[in-house]
């Protein structure tokens, strides 16, 4: 890590390539317009996991959380929109509605509670 952090900026993006010495590095070993392809984004299936697998350990993240104690999230809008996901009735949530049930900056974390 340190050695990446040391590389000059040039060798990291140059001519709008990023990763430029890895992508000049495997343009030797594989295939041109496979080292310089641009970035994909790749799904995960959390939507499975958190509906199935990992649903328990979700519940249980949900009833041990501090963020009830500080007011920062509506607890009931939370367990709902929660139980609408289990159900397939809802989606994985981005940032934008998350803020939806914000209610208090995140620097009261910073309390001697936790």
């Amino acid at each position: 890590v340190k050695f990446c952090f040391s590389l000059p900026d040039n060798f990291l993006i140059n001519e709008c390539v990023n990763k430029k010495i890895l992508r000049d590095l495997m343009s030797a070993k594989i295939p041109s317009q496979t080292a310089l392809a641009e970035k994909r984004q790749v799904q995960s299936p959390q939507r499975e996991w958190f509906r199935n697998d990992l649903k328990e350990w979700l519940i249980l993240r949900f009833e041990k959380s501090i963020l009830w104690d500080f007011d920062i999230l509506n607890k009931e809008k939370s367990y709902n929109r929660f139980n609408k996901f289990i159900e397939g009735k809802g989606s994985v949530k981005k940032v934008e509605n998350f803020k939806k049930n914000y209610k208090k900056p995140f620097k009261l974390l910073k309390t001697s509670k936790i």
